[in-house]
């Protein structure tokens, strides 16, 4: 395609750069030719042929055809158009394309000398609707564009037109001539809506991800969200309060908030038996307490710390205390009781414990004499008490009922036959019986019981 200023009139300034600045563009208004017929090869103004000589008669053909070019002249609506005026929108001048009767339908869209058809104007604003239209016929004396043209046919038109893909036709005569055309208003690649007027050119990329409807309207991409789709949609069922994302589908947690959506409040670090209704809270479960809810208010039933049969009590803040069994003792009754180290033996008894009772029982020495006997003094959980030796006899009486061993009334020990001892030796053994006698009453006077060693 050819641009050119030269044409019957003078082209200003703005004309001129409307021409010369072409680049991306809301629209494109085209004009095809399709046909142009000069039956008789006459000027239309003079009446004259193309070569300046009249026909041989009235209504005769020339003897030479025209040298046959156009000029179209696209610009705003004129209610009366002026054909001298500067052609807005832009002016098309095209090369000599034939003689008397042309005919471009089937003609490529690029043909000799740089001429495209359809002529294509573009205009960097949005389509107003109505425009007005010159496109005249000339004929070219000579190979020179510069000048020697003489005007053969012109029409002018000035009308509303919609953006639309499909082409209107014009067809316009005059007495001696028949041009036919066509045009159009389309929108430029990423253009839509009536003038041209919505840019929507797809992408993916930080300033948006989106494709475009037929429509001109931003279609997002999966994913993605807003009017310029440049927002990122969120894993289904992030809370929008307490998380939010980066990319689609992900759900990154404020401060305080954790779980898969973003909806579980943080206990406070260290909390331990305990939860949360908003960040950093640490509401202790039941039968806990404290900063960290670490501290057991029911400690014996959790952890039944007493052992041996211990009975536990709960004191609160975790704490605790048992109460021991008979033979046991310390924190958790974990210790048995030495009753020998308690409740030593007395006259040289040896204390020897009874295992499996926590008990202990006393070995008292053997009594030497005419009435050889022994004893032994049982202690701890069983009452106490003396068992008699073989010859000697023990009588057991409550405290409260004698006073002194020596009051008490004893009968005679059964004992095999011996022979009688003398006078001094009666009276050494008396007088031991009733010492041993008094010694084991004194240490018992304490007790329920006064045990008596009857001879």
């Amino acid at each position: 395609m050819r641009w050119s200023a030269a044409h019957a009139g003078p082209v200003s300034l703005l004309a001129l750069f409307a021409i010369v600045q072409q680049g991306p563009a809301p629209g494109v208004f085209e004009l095809r030719l399709k046909s142009f017929r000069n039956n008789l090869g006459q000027r239309t103004t003079l009446g004259k042929c193309c070569s300046g000589e009249r026909p041989a008669s009235a209504g005769g053909a020339c003897a030479v055809p025209c040298r046959t070019r156009f000029r179209v002249c696209l610009k705003h609506y004129q209610a009366k158009i002026d054909p001298s005026s500067p052609c807005t929108f832009g002016d098309v001048i095209t090369p000599v394309l034939g003689g008397n009767n042309i005919s471009l339908e089937d003609t490529a869209p690029v043909a000799e000398d740089g001429f495209t058809n359809p002529m294509r104007f573009h205009f960097e604003f949005t389509w107003p609707g109505t425009f007005s239209l010159i496109v005249e016929a000339w004929h070219d004396n000579n190979s020179s564009r510069g000048g020697g043209e003489t005007l053969i046919s012109r029409l002018t038109m000035q009308r509303w037109l919609e953006v639309d893909k499909n082409w209107t036709p014009h067809e316009h005569k005059t007495e001696h001539t028949v041009m036919s055309l066509e045009f159009r208003v389309t929108c430029d690649e990423h253009y839509y809506g009536t003038g041209c007027a919505s840019l929507c050119r797809p992408r993916d990329d930080r300033f948006g991800h989106y494709k475009c409807s037929p429509e001109g309207e931003r279609v997002c991409l999966s994913g993605w969200k807003g009017d310029y789709c440049s927002e990122p949609q969120c894993l289904p069922g992030c809370d929008e309060h307490h998380g939010h994302c980066n990319k689609p589908n992900e759900c990154v947690c404020h401060s305080g908030w954790i779980g898969r959506l973003c909806d579980e409040c943080r206990r406070y670090p260290g909390c331990q038996h305990g939860t949360c209704q908003k960040p950093w809270d640490c509401l202790c479960d039941e039968s806990w307490s404290g900063l960290f809810c670490n501290q057991d208010l029911n400690y014996c039933t959790n952890h039944k710390p007493c052992l041996n049969g211990g009975t536990c009590f709960n004191t609160g803040q975790g704490l605790y205390t048992c109460t021991c069994p008979p033979g046991f003792t310390g924190t958790d009754c974990e210790k048995q009781l030495d009753d020998c180290a308690h409740h030593p033996c007395l006259h040289g008894g040896i204390c020897k414990p009874d295992n499996g009772t926590g008990s202990s029982r006393c070995e008292c020495p053997k009594v030497m004499g005419p009435f050889e006997t022994s004893a032994t003094w049982t202690t701890g959980p069983a009452k106490r008490r003396l068992v008699p030796g073989q010859r000697p006899r023990v009588l057991r009486v409550p405290a409260k009922r004698a006073t002194r061993a020596r009051t008490a009334r004893c009968r005679s020990t059964t004992a095999p036959p011996r022979p009688a001892p003398t006078t001094r030796r009666r009276r050494l053994l008396s007088q031991f019986l009733v010492n041993a006698t008094l010694a084991i009453s004194q240490d018992l006077n304490s007790r329920d019981s006064i045990v008596y060693l009857c001879v």
